[in-house]
């Protein structure tokens, strides 16, 4: 058993190969555009087109059939409509998360800089009382009092 997937609209109602798939391809083709003479002409050519379209001349005059059809092809696009819908609320909230994500995480990094910021300039203010006091403090006075280890101010005696 072999199994096709085609889609009609790219199918050229021209070609004029004759294998079987061609031929049903070009079938399907006149009956969804009620082609009656087309058809008709197939039939008369093949014994299975001419059951193919009796087939459909039965289902088409069937009205609790064509009800049914109605009614599985309004489901199929309700579900299809339903999915896009719900594809793009998706898309939209993933693109607001990320944009929310991307501010909140700017607004953090400012956040941080800032107190990265402050906290050198408060050792850069340490360090310069603490040059100031070198010629009239000793080393553990100055590292008390301006709140920086001895060995910095160790290093700043030597600069």
């Amino acid at each position: 058993m072999e199994i096709h997937y085609i889609e009609l609209p790219k199918f050229k109602l021209e070609n004029k190969d004759e294998t079987t798939l061609d031929k049903w391809l070009r079938f399907i083709e006149y009956a969804a555009e009620n082609r009656n003479t087309e058809l008709l002409e197939m039939a008369d050519k093949e014994e299975v087109y001419r059951l193919a379209t009796n087939r459909l001349k039965k289902l088409s005059a069937d009205e609790i059939k064509q009800q049914e059809y109605y009614a599985r092809e309004k489901a199929w696009l309700d579900a299809r409509s339903t999915a896009a819908f719900f594809e793009e609320k998706e898309r939209k909230a993933e693109e607001r998360g990320l944009k929310r994500g991307i501010e909140r995480g700017i607004e953090r990094g400012i956040e941080k800089g800032i107190e990265k910021g402050i906290e050198q300039g408060i050792e850069k203010g340490k360090i310069e009382v603490a040059r100031k006091l070198l010629d009239i403090l000793d080393d553990e006075i100055i590292s008390v009092k301006v709140g920086i280890s001895i060995e910095e101010v160790k290093r700043l005696r030597e600069e």
